[in-house]
């Protein structure tokens, strides 16, 4: 049962078990990180806790084909419940750790040396490094000056003869020794006598300094306009129960903003299907308030050519 539920996530199928949650497979291609430097593609499989979580169709579906019935698949997830409310944990083959939280809830630990992650092979981040062409221009254009210059040498010699002689003025000048002058000293000059000032009438000078001095008045300063905050809400609603068609997860905020934005210009009512802060960030294309509803309209958009990856989720 393990190795179906292993193909189906290799297939990028979303799986959900009874009681437990649901698992997606996301691929990340290879990217250039702040650094510079070129990451490997990796895989990464994905864990939402639900207690409320019922078993996908596809689990059942792919269960009928390779003739296992209804009642062998809910005794696999019952034992897998069992095990982990006896021990704590349980292990799925080549996918990961089950465990159960202090709080109550189940925690997911991915295995990085099963077969879902065939990818990470070693392969480190491969350092790009900067094309340097600058100072080869620089050094073939010194070149092509310099052959310039022998050129005209030897071909058009009557060139550089009006700078061989402006050289040699220079050289003359410089090694010309300089003519002392005789220190000149001035003749002392005559004192004159000042004129006397005539008498300040005090009186005067004192009305003069207490001439009163209109003052200032300070400048108004009108406050600023606080700038306008952006109201754009992009995450789902806590407040009620929808069920959302999920067309793709990631784990940057940042990118998860930039798919719905994708989306909302595609015609879709999209939103960021997770806690604010909390990653993974799954994006939803459309939501709606029954789970009817939501499947009927994932076997429509799969219809019109859209992936089969897409799945319904229950978020409150």
């Amino acid at each position: 049962m393990e190795e179906l539920l292993l193909k189906l996530l290799e297939n990028g199928e979303p799986i959900s078990l009874k009681g437990i949650g649901s698992f997606s497979l996301i691929h990340n291609s290879a990217d250039i990180n702040r650094k510079k430097a070129l990451l490997p593609p990796t895989v990464e499989l994905l864990f939402a806790y639900q207690s409320d979580a019922s078993t996908s169709f596809n689990v059942m579906q792919a269960a009928a084909e390779n003739n296992i019935s209804a009642e062998e698949v809910e005794q696999f997830v019952a034992n897998i419940n069992k095990q982990i409310e006896q021990n704590g944990t349980y292990e799925l083959h080549n996918m990961g750790v089950l465990s159960m939280s202090a709080e109550g809830n189940l925690t997911f630990t991915p295995n990085t040396n099963g077969v879902l992650y065939a990818s990470n092979i070693g392969l480190q981040p491969i350092p790009l490094r900067k094309k340097r062409t600058g100072w080869i221009v620089c050094l073939l254009l010194l070149f092509l000056l310099i052959g310039c210059a022998v050129g005209l040498y030897f071909y058009k010699p009557d060139v550089y003869t009006p700078v061989r002689n402006q050289i040699a003025t220079w050289v003359q000048k410089i090694k010309a020794p300089k003519k002392e002058e005789p220190a000149h000293t001035p003749a002392p000059e005559p004192k004159q006598q000042q004129p006397e000032e005539p008498a300040v009438d005090t009186t005067l000078v004192a009305a003069t300094d207490e001439e009163i001095v209109p003052s200032e008045e300070p400048a108004v300063v009108e406050p600023e306009e606080p700038q306008a905050e952006l109201s754009a809400n992009i995450y789902a609603p806590e407040n009620k129960v929808r069920y959302y068609i999920i067309g793709s997860s990631t784990n940057s905020q940042e990118e998860a903003e930039k798919i719905v934005r994708s989306f909302r210009k595609q015609g879709h009512r999209a939103y960021i299907v997770a806690n604010i802060g909390e990653a993974p960030y799954r994006i939803s294309y459309n939501d709606y308030a029954t789970k009817e509803e939501a499947n009927n309209q994932r076997e429509a958009l799969i219809a019109e050519g859209m992936s089969k990856s897409i799945w319904v989720l229950r978020f409150k």
